[in-house]
């Protein structure tokens, strides 16, 4: 199975499984947003649609 990220936390909380709070944003407009909700401070976490390791990365 080949899943990302989110989709993984996805079917593990369905599980009963805990997961950290995360948020998916396609735009910066959607990220900021995103950070008001989740509470600050956040980490951004930005990657390639469907790239595996070497296109993803973080930042604080």
């Amino acid at each position: 199975m080949d899943l990302l990220e989110h989709e993984g936390k996805g079917l593990f909380a369905g599980a009963g499984l805990r997961v950290l709070l995360s948020r998916v944003a396609m735009t910066p407009a959607k990220a900021r947003v995103a950070a008001v909700e989740l509470g600050l401070p956040v980490t951004e976490q930005g990657r390639a649609v469907r790239a595996r390791g070497w296109a993803a990365g973080t930042e604080r």
